[in-house]
């Protein structure tokens, strides 16, 4: 008696059960642990924050900002930790000429502020530079001027006509 598919037709037998996996398949090491975060992944080349790089700067803003916002805090400090202290200077430095930027100011002070307030971003006197930290000051000091309000409707009058 053979069984029959779902097609009316006999099924052919199953082959016997076997201990040994069939050839060709091969062993796969079942780990839902996704691979570790690489703080670093993402990071904007070293040579991109000086102020004579070659790099544009509103593309090497722009590729810190998506790296540092997809980090948790603690990739954050790790990041900070892993990055020289003259690198972190001048990504500070970077920044705060980001901020200078009218069309960026203000993400570039979100960016900013976000950095400063992760302790080894600032660790090994990564702050200690007069013109840094009066930059600092400036960039976190400005704030957006406040739009203007509602404006009365202007009315548009024809000059007066002369007759003659």
């Amino acid at each position: 008696h053979k069984p029959w598919g779902m097609d009316g037709m006999p099924q052919p037998p199953l082959p016997p059960p076997s201990d040994e996996p069939p050839a060709g398949d091969q062993e796969v090491d079942v780990d839902d642990d996704p691979p570790p975060v690489q703080p670093l992944d993402g990071f904007p080349p070293a040579d991109a924050f000086s102020e004579k790089t070659r790099h544009d700067p509103v593309d090497t803003f722009k590729d810190l900002r998506k790296w540092a916002r997809k980090l948790a805090i603690w990739d954050l400090r790790e990041a900070g930790r892993q990055l020289d202290v003259g690198l972190r200077r001048e990504v500070f430095r970077f920044l705060t000429r980001i901020c200078e930027k009218k069309m960026y100011s203000s993400v570039g002070r979100e960016l900013l502020s976000m950095l400063l307030s992760v302790e080894e971003w600032k660790e090994g006197k990564a702050l200690m530079d007069d013109d840094l930290e009066a930059a600092l000051d400036r960039s976190l000091a400005q704030r957006p001027s406040p739009r203007p309000g509602p404006r009365e409707p202007r009315t548009l009058s024809a000059p007066p006509r002369h007759v003659a």
